[in-house]
C-alpha cells in the first residue's frame, strides 16, 4: 500500500510540470482497417479475460481453509490470497500480465478510435457485443470477495451499525465464520444498508444472494455506459465497456462502489439540470461518503465561481444531511469502529504517505472547483480517501478524469495496470517489484528533469467533457 501511495504522490507531482501524451500521436493505419482492428483487439479482451478468470478462480478454490471456506458458493478471493505461493509460483505473474496487456490493448484500442474515427454504429455494436460478452463473463465468474459476503451478511442483520444485534443461522452461518460474530459493522451510507437488506431478503440460498449482488453490479455498470453514451463520449464508452478490470471488480466481485459511480456520471451527465445534478450526488455520498468529494468536480463546468461553490456545497450538505437522517450516530460510531480496526498498527511512513495523498487530491478538487484547472494525475490520488489502498476505490477517479478533456481516456486505460499496482493481493511477485520500482524511479527522475529544466504547467482547463 505504502508504494501505491508513493506512486500516486509522484503521479500527481508529476503531472503538474508534464503533459501526458495523445492517443491520436499513437495510432497507425487508416480509417479502412480502424474496424478490423479494434475488432480484433475486443476478442483478445474477451478470450483473455476468461482464462484470467479460470485461472484465479482455479487458484483460489486450491487453497487450504477449513471445511466452511471450501463450502462457500463462491471460491472465495481473501485479502490474504497469494497465488504465487509454493504450490502455485506462476499464476501471481500470469494474472498480471494479462492486465497489463489489457491496458496496451486499451491503449490501442483508444488510439484506433481516436485517430481513425470509426463509425458510431460499429463502435455501439462493438460496445454492445464486447461489454455483453465481458458482463456475462464476470457474471458467471466462480470467484467472490469477501466484501460480497459481508454485504449479504449487512442485509439479513437487524441493524447494519449493529451487527452484534443479529444471529446468522442455517446456510448463511458461513458468514458469521468468515467475519465474526459480531461481524464488522458497515462503514457504507444509510441507502446502500437499505439496498444490501432488498437484496438479501430475496432469496434465502446464500449463492443466489450473491449472483442478486452481481445483478446490481451489472444493472449500474450498464447504467454508467449509459451516462457515458449520454455525454457523447465515444472513446470513454468503449474503454469503460470493454474494460476487464471494471467487469471484474465492479460485477465478479460486486464492489458496491459502482453504485456510487454510477449515480455521479449521472450527475455529471445531467450538469445542465443542476438541481438533478445535486441530489444526485447527495445519493452518492448516501452509499459511500467519498463520492461526496469525488462528486463535486461535477460543478466545476459552471463558468460563475459562486454557482460551482453553491452546487457543490448544496450537493454535499444534502448528502450529510440523508446520512445523519437516515444513518445517525449509530452511522458514526460504526465508521469509527472500522477505521479503528483496519487502521491500527500501521507503520508510521504508511500513515505519513496515505495522507499526505489524500491532502493532495483533496486540493486538487478545490483547484479544480474554485479555478477550473485540471491535472492528470489529481485522480489517481483519490485512492487515498479511503481508509486503505484498494483497485475498487480506483473508480472514484473516473468523472475527474472525464472533466479533464481526452485524459479521461488515459484514465480508463491504464486501469487494469494500475489494478494489481494498488493492491497486494497477489503478493509481491517479481513482475510486481519490477513495475512498481520502474514507476517510482521512472517518475522521480522526470519529477525532477521537469524541475531542472523548468518545464511549463501542464494543467489543462477543459471544464467540459470533451470528445474522446
Amino acid at each position: 500500500m505504502g508504494i501505491a501511495y508513493l506512486i500516486g504522490i509522484l503521479l500527481l507531482l508529476v503531472s503538474l510540470r508534464v503533459r501526458a501524451p495523445l492517443f491520436e500521436n499513437w495510432a497507425r493505419g487508416s480509417a479502412r482497417t480502424a474496424p478490423l482492428i479494434a475488432t480484433g483487439i475486443t476478442l483478445w479482451l474477451v478470450a483473455s479475460f476468461a482464462f484470467e478468470l479460470h485461472v484465479i478462480g482455479a487458484a483460489a478454490r486450491a487453497q487450504p481453509g477449513p471445511a466452511w471456506q471450501r463450502a462457500l458458493p463462491l471460491a472465495l478471493l481473501t485479502p490474504t490470497w497469494k497465488p504465487n505461493a509454493d504450490t502455485t509460483p506462476y499464476l501471481g505473474t500470469i494474472v498480471q500480465l494479462f492486465a497489463f496487456s489489457h491496458t496496451a490493448l486499451l491503449v490501442a484500442l483508444a488510439g484506433v478510435l481516436t485517430r481513425l474515427q470509426a463509425g458510431v454504429w460499429f463502435v455501439r455494436a462493438l460496445v454492445l457485443g464486447g461489454g455483453a460478452a465481458l458482463g456475462a463473463e464476470a457474471f458467471f465468474a466462480s470467484i467472490a470477495d469477501a466484501d460480497t459476503y459481508l454485504y449479504v451478511a449487512h442485509g439479513l442483520s437487524a441493524a447494519a451499525y449493529r451487527p452484534d444485534r443479529a444471529a446468522l443461522a442455517g446456510a448463511d452461518a458461513a458468514l458469521a465464520e468468515l467475519w465474526g460474530r459480531p461481524s464488522l459493522p458497515s462503514a457504507y451510507g444509510p441507502l446502500w444498508n437499505a439496498l444490501e437488506r432488498t437484496v438479501a431478503s430475496r432469496s434465502t440460498e446464500l449463492g443466489v444472494q450473491l449472483q442478486l449482488f452481481r445483478c446490481v453490479g451489472f444493472a449500474a455498470m450498464c447504467a454508467s455506459i449509459a451516462a457515458l453514451a449520454a455525454m457523447r463520449r465515444t472513446v470513454a464508452v468503449a474503454l469503460f465497456a470493454l474494460n476487464p478490470m471494471l467487469w471484474f471488480t465492479y460485477v465478479a466481485q460486486a464492489h458496491n462502489d459502482i453504485t456510487g459511480l454510477a449515480l455521479v456520471l449521472a450527475a455529471l451527465a445531467l450538469r445542465r439540470i443542476p438541481a438533478a445534478a445535486v441530489v444526485l450526488v447527495a445519493l452518492a455520498g448516501a452509499i459511500k461518503l467519498p463520492f461526496l468529494a469525488v462528486g463535486i468536480v461535477v460543478f466545476a463546468g459552471a463558468p460563475n465561481l459562486r454557482t460551482r461553490v453553491l452546487y457543490g456545497s448544496a450537493a454535499v450538505a444534502l448528502g450529510l444531511a440523508f446520512s445523519a437522517a437516515f444513518g445517525g450516530i449509530e452511522y458514526v460510531r460504526a465508521l469509527q469502529h472500522v477505521v479503528r480496526v483496519t487502521g491500527t498498527q500501521l507503520p508510521l511512513a504508511l500513515n505519513v504517505t496515505h495522507a499526505t495523498l489524500a491532502l493532495l487530491g483533496l486540493a486538487g478538487l478545490a483547484v479544480a472547483v474554485f479555478a477550473r484547472r485540471f491535472a492528470w494525475g489529481v485522480p489517481w490520488s483519490f485512492v487515498a480517501f479511503g481508509q486503505y489502498s484498494c483497485w475498487q476505490y480506483l473508480g472514484w477517479g473516473i468523472p475527474y478524469a472525464l472533466l479533464d478533456g481526452t485524459q479521461g481516456a488515459l484514465y480508463l486505460a491504464a486501469l487494469p495496470f494500475a489494478q494489481y499496482e494498488v493492491n497486494l493481493a497477489f503478493d509481491y511477485t517479481p513482475l510486481y517489484l519490477t513495475t512498481s520500482a520502474l514507476l517510482v524511479i521512472s517518475l522521480a527522475v522526470t519529477l525532477v528533469l521537469s524541475l531542472r529544466h523548468g518545464r511549463l504547467t501542464a494543467e489543462s482547463r477543459h471544464p467540459e467533457p470533451a470528445e474522446g
